[in-house]
C-alpha cells in the first residue's frame, strides 16, 4: 500500500486507500483519472504490487447492475472487437458466470465481436464483496506488474541490438 500512496500522494493529496479482507487486494480511491493513477503506479515501478487494474466505474456487484456499467464502459470507446475479464472475491458471482452474461448482452446490444486472442479492447470486471468496478481498456494496456518488466526487457534488447551492444 506505500508503493501506491509514494506514488499517487504527490499529485492528489487526498487519495484513499482502503485495505480488503481479501489478501493483497486493496481499493484505492483517488481524483486522478484511473488511467493516470494506473500508469503513476505503474511507472514508479512497484516491487510488492503485481496488478492494477485501472476502474472507470463502479457498481452494485449484481449481474444486472454489472451489465449495464460494461455497456457503460464501452459506449465512449471506437468500434472494435473485446473480451470480458472478470476476477470475483467474496461474492457469490463467478467469474466465468460474469463473463459469459456480460459478453453475450454486449454482444446483443451492440455491433461488437468477441476475439479472446487479440481483442481491441478488454472489459475488466472487479467484484470484490459489495463492490464492483468496470473498465473497457485497451488490449494491450498493461495490468500486471510482469508484463510491464517483460516490456522493459524487451525494450532493453532491442535498444542494445540496435546500437550493436552485447547482452550480458
Amino acid at each position: 500500500m506505500i508503493e501506491v500512496m509514494d506514488a499517487l500522494l504527490p499529485r492528489d493529496g487526498q487519495m484513499r486507500a482502503e485495505v480488503t479482507a481479501h489478501r493483497g487486494v486493496v481499493l484505492v480511491r483517488t481524483r486522478l483519472s484511473s488511467l493516470t493513477a494506473h500508469n503513476m503506479v505503474l511507472s514508479s515501478l512497484p516491487r510488492h504490487i503485481s496488478r492494477v487494474v485501472p476502474i472507470e466505474i463502479e457498481c452494485e456487484p449484481d449481474l444486472a447492475a454489472i451489465t449495464e456499467c460494461a455497456l457503460a464502459a464501452l459506449e465512449a470507446k471506437r468500434p472494435g472487437s473485446f473480451m470480458v475479464r472478470c476476477r470475483t472475491r467474496g461474492s457469490e458471482l463467478s467469474a466465468s458466470e460474469v463473463e459469459r452474461a456480460v459478453g453475450a448482452r454486449i454482444r446483443e446490444k451492440t455491433s461488437r465481436r468477441v476475439d479472446l486472442k487479440e481483442p481491441d479492447l478488454v472489459v475488466h470486471i472487479e467484484v470484490i464483496e459489495d463492490f464492483a468496478g468496470v473498465s473497457a481498456l485497451p488490449a494491450g494496456l498493461p495490468i500486471s506488474m510482469k508484463s510491464v518488466r517483460d516490456n522493459i526487457v524487451s525494450s532493453m534488447r532491442y535498444i542494445l541490438k540496435r546500437t550493436g551492444q552485447s547482452q550480458r
